[in-house]
């Protein structure tokens, strides 16, 4: 197959097909094509598969997998009975029928046999095309033929031996040879040597070119001289345009000019690579920040446990003991007793207590809680506390069952909480103890 069909047609070829033209191809609701003059108004009913825009005076169409030309009224002019076609240009188009591409004029009639295995545009006198295609359709092998140029007489001007080629642009066109690409003009002079593992046609001066394979090769781009003008390190390219052409590195797209550069790009960069020297001062310093916080939190949080666990342990403790005596009489005497109401009221008190001095160590923890900075320690007394909080309650929970008494509660479950939690409480209370040595090691403390 033919390695590129150009779609981009001369300045002068551009003028005079605008300028000719006066209807153009849209698409309606019933996914058809027809065409339209300037002022919007249908020419040509939406009845074709599809519809190109008119060039030398004739639209291409096509419908069921058949091509064919009309004129601006929308009149065929060639029936459509190709299998495939091309735009008219230099007043001849290519056109394939039963399996081979030949030449047309503008009223359909045969101008060069339909001899070719593919064929594409008349450009400065010249076309492309390729003979000797072998399709082996039992096995699904294609065996590729070789391209050459011919001219509007059906003359072969340049050799048919290529294994690729493209369009000439710019007076060169890119061929293949022995596996590698070069460029010849329209004699068939070789201008460029054969060296590069792809390239494409010349676009304001410039062309890209490849080396490399499919997934690892790199574009860089070559003057009409054949000089590497710009290093072959993109990982994809596009064709110059304006001056400017877009290419992607390190997966990043971005426009160069032909000096490999852009001055857009180049601010862009600058202010990206003094962003990033910000963020790497900042770091820096904020690292230094944090791990002298670290430090000075490490030591003042041991402070802190130190004074307020004890505190708190000893009004927990008190608690403890009230609890625990009423269930080793509950379990002795029952629960009918007269003085349960008492007790019950002592140990709401010692329930207040340690609720107060337990709110109290964690509104002096909050000061030490910063959410850019996470510290284990910090989150091991945290836990602990919830652990507390959650034995304290449950004893209180045992305070109020014991003022329900001649109620149909039952005692054990308040009685299990309360062993559940305590046994919770003093394991995590042991890790945090064994967690604490670790860390006074580990911080030097």
């Amino acid at each position: 197959m033919i390695k590129k069909i150009i779609t981009t047609l001369t300045v002068t070829i551009i003028t005079i097909s605008l300028s000719a033209q006066t209807i153009t191809p849209f698409k309606a609701e019933n996914n058809k094509w027809g065409y339209k003059d300037a002022g919007g108004k249908v020419v040509v009913p939406p009845k074709y598969d599809f519809a190109w825009d008119l060039s030398d005076g004739l639209g291409r169409v096509r419908d069921k997998e058949k091509y064919g030309f009309i004129d601006q009224s929308g009149k065929i002019i060639i029936p459509l009975k190709f299998e495939n076609a091309y735009n008219f240009i230099d007043n001849m188009a290519a056109v394939k029928l039963n399996g081979k591409y030949g030449f047309i004029d503008k009223t359909g009639k045969e101008v060069i046999p339909f001899q070719y295995d593919e064929a594409t545009y008349f450009y400065d006198g010249l076309a492309l095309v390729k003979e000797g295609t072998i399709r082996d359709k039992k096995n699904n092998v294609t065996q590729y033929g070789k391209y050459g140029f011919i001219d509007k007489t059906n003359k072969v001007v340049i050799p048919i031996k290529y294994e690729g080629a493209s369009e000439f642009s710019e007076g060169l066109a890119a061929v293949k040879l022995n596996k590698k690409y070069g460029y010849i003009d329209s004699t068939g002079n070789v201008v460029i040597d054969f060296q590069f593992d792809n390239a494409y046609d010349f676009s304001e001066g410039m062309a890209r070119v490849k080396s490399g394979g499919y997934f690892d090769g790199k574009y860089g781009y070559i003057d009409s001289t054949g000089k590497l003008v710009i290093p072959m390190i993109y990982e994809d390219a596009d064709d110059f345009y304006k001056g400017v052409a877009r290419v992607k590195l390190n997966g990043v797209s971005k426009d160069i000019d032909k000096t490999g550069t852009n001055e857009e790009e180049r601010q862009k960069l600058a202010k990206e690579k003094e962003e990033n020297e910000k963020k790497i001062r900042k770091a820096i310093i904020d690292k230094a920040i944090a791990e002298a916080r670290r430090d000075t939190l490490a030591k003042e949080l041991l402070n802190v446990y130190t004074e307020e666990d004890k505190k708190l342990f000893d009004k927990v403790v008190e608690l403890q003991h009230v609890v625990e005596s009423t269930m080793i009489i509950s379990e002795k005497y029952g629960f009918n007793r007269t003085n349960w109401n008492s007790t019950s009221y002592l140990i709401d008190q010692k329930y207040d207590v340690a609720l107060e001095q337990l709110k109290s160590y964690k509104l002096i923890l909050k000061k030490y809680n910063f959410p850019e900075y996470k510290n284990e320690l910090y989150d091991r007394i945290i836990e602990n506390l919830e652990l507390v909080n959650s034995y304290i309650a449950s004893c209180s929970a045992w305070g109020q069952f014991i003022y329900s008494l001649g109620s149909d509660l039952d005692a054990k479950e308040p009685f299990l909480k309360v062993a559940d939690n305590l046994t919770a409480l003093k394991k995590h209370d042991d890790e945090l103890r064994k967690f604490i040595a670790l860390y006074k090691r580990r911080n030097s403390l």
